[in-house]
């Protein structure tokens, strides 16, 4: 005889759980307690706000491929998490999140307990959700909802377990650890990309998504490589491959280099391998117009679609040959063919990879601090394995552009366009690889969304660095203003507080930088300490974008 909340606890550990982050809610501390058992193999982390508890989540299944789990409590609990779950569906993360509903005898009634329909709730924003009702359906339950995050496009499902049914006692049968389901493309679809592709005289490959393994990632390269194919990132997907790769050639999305529009629309053959082919990642003519790179719903480019969503292909655009496939088996099944006898494309590769070149070396940042100069530093100090993280906001296309990814799993950034991202993110991430060195990044905006976080840090001694990128406004909403809104400032002006002293109200480390000579001697006395630190860089406010600086766009609609 064993509770719902051991049973919980069995699955979770053997599904390889190494941590569950939460808020700690009398609705499920029976779970918390069943877990404690298992404190070599699991880590309960006990956050300061849900909204990050669930980020956290989000940036484990990003990372690792495997779910994040997390446990809220009943209505303002799994209210605050929303955005770790919308960001789990929008970047398609793997991730279970547990909420402890209110005991099934009281529910419907207007009191205290704080029920809520949450299967109508969440039921926009994720997978699969449900409610267990009965202990013995634990196994069977948790079982689904491990393969429903990890199969197809992989997503966020939401389980509701009343408290009362991980208080009940039951038999229950164990089951084994979930396999995922990887769809696997036929040869004849690899046959057919390839006559697709000896017919091409400009062909691109993009790549994004999640389902990457390093297997994967180096069969790609070595694809591209051997068929000299210029490769383009999807919007915050860079570490999909090496930045140095010589067929890598750029990014989509926000602040992408704008050549890279024209060069893609000039294409004759676009072979989307992973990506949600969404708004930001097919952003083209205007001022963040998405849908626009590619003309919509019929390319006039040819069209290859790989994906292992079956709901993702010919969603929006008509595609010459859909493939519904998985990273892994597709990047085997390209690694499978012999190379093309005849490549008439290599000089289109080269040119495009000089025009990277040129974009991530060219300075504009006007101010005594040079994020230019700031990234590009870091990404020689820093080793092939350090992960970045960032939340929204115009301080990320800074790193976007002068910062490069050599390794897979080194990027952990919002594609839904959440705030507060960064911090949260990080604290996952070092949990989850001790090894690497994790810095995040928040623009002052967006930093304090969960700037709470930085006690979770001081509490499990998570050493992550902290830049605060701080010009006094929410700087991409302020770029809307400038572009679309005559300069008008309403709103978007912030009153921040002295953030080097709030870290040391924390007992870290906290720095001000005022110029870029100071930003070196503080990073590396920030790497020394034994535990968090955080750094404030003070930009001038004209420094909002790389490629433009504040008044010059006043009123000005640029593409």
């Amino acid at each position: 005889m064993r509770t719902g909340a051991q049973i919980l606890a069995d699955i979770l550990v053997n599904n390889g759980t190494r941590f569950v982050f939460h808020m700690p809610g009398e609705s499920f501390l029976s779970a918390i307690d069943a877990l404690g058992e298992y404190r070599d193999k699991v880590t309960a982390i006990s956050c300061r706000n849900e909204t990050g508890m669930a980020v956290m989540a989000e940036a484990t299944g990003k990372l690792t491929g495997k779910p994040g789990i997390c446990f809220v409590t009943r209505s303002p609990g799994a209210t605050n998490a929303c955005l770790g779950v919308h960001t789990a569906y929008q970047d398609s993360s793997p991730m279970i999140m547990i909420i402890g509903q209110a005991g099934q005898f009281e529910t419907e009634r207007d009191a205290f307990l704080q029920y809520e329909d949450f299967p109508n709730m969440f039921a926009p924003m994720a997978k699969w959700v449900a409610q267990v009702d009965r202990a013995h359906r634990l196994p069977e339950i948790v079982s689904r909802a491990f393969h429903t995050a990890l199969s197809g496009r992989p997503g966020p499902v939401v389980l509701v377990i009343p408290e009362n049914v991980l208080n009940e006692e039951c038999r229950a049968q164990d089951v084994a650890p979930v396999q995922a389901t990887l769809p696997s493309p036929s040869q004849q679809q690899v046959d057919a990309l390839f006559d697709l592709l000896v017919k091409a005289k400009k062909p691109a490959l993009l790549v994004g998504g999640t389902g990457w393994g390093e297997t994967a990632r180096q069969q790609v390269q070595d694809f591209a490589e051997k068929n000299k194919l210029p490769v383009v990132a999807s919007f915050r997907r860079r570490d999909i491959i090496d930045s140095r790769h010589t067929c890598y050639v750029g990014e989509l999305g926000i602040a992408c280099n704008p050549n890279i529009i024209p060069w893609l629309q000039e294409s004759d053959l676009i072979i989307s391998f992973g990506l949600r082919l969404g708004e930001m990642n097919t952003i083209g003519s205007g001022f963040m117009i998405g849908f626009t790179l590619f003309d919509a719903p019929v390319p006039r480019q040819t069209l290859v679609q790989i994906h292992s969503g079956i709901e993702e292909l010919q969603r929006v655009y008509q595609a010459d040959l859909a493939i519904l496939a998985a990273p892994g088996p597709m990047a085997a099944a390209l690694d499978r063919m012999e190379p093309l006898a005849a490549i008439p494309w290599e000089q289109w590769t080269e040119n495009a990879r000089a025009e990277y070149e040129t974009f991530s070396a060219t300075d504009n940042c006007p101010g005594p601090v040079d994020l230019a100069g700031i990234f590009r530093w870091l990404r020689e100090r820093l080793p092939a394995n350090a992960i970045l993280t960032n939340g929204a906001g115009a301080y990320a296309g800074w790193s976007q552009r002068y910062y490069q990814h050599y390794r897979l799993h080194t990027q952990l950034g919002p594609v839904s366009g959440g705030m507060g991202y960064g911090l949260p993110a990080a604290i996952a991430a070092k949990l989850h690889r001790p090894e690497a060195t994790v810095v995040a990044l928040g623009g002052d905006g967006c930093f304090l969304m969960n700037s709470e976080e930085l006690a979770t840090a001081v509490k499990y001694q998570v050493p992550v660095i902290v830049l605060v990128i701080n010009n006094d406004m929410y700087g991409s909403i302020r770029l809307h203003q400038e572009t679309v809104y005559g300069g008008r400032d309403l709103g978007t002006s912030l009153a921040n507080p002295d953030f080097a002293a709030l870290a040391r109200a924390y007992g870290i480390f906290g720095a001000v930088v005022n110029n870029t000579e100071e930003f070196a001697p503080a990073f590396e006395q920030a790497l020394e300490t034994n535990g968090p630190a955080l750094i404030e860089l003070r930009i001038n406010p004209e420094a909002i974008n790389t490629r433009f600086t504040l008044s010059s766009i006043s009123g000005k609609n640029h593409g």
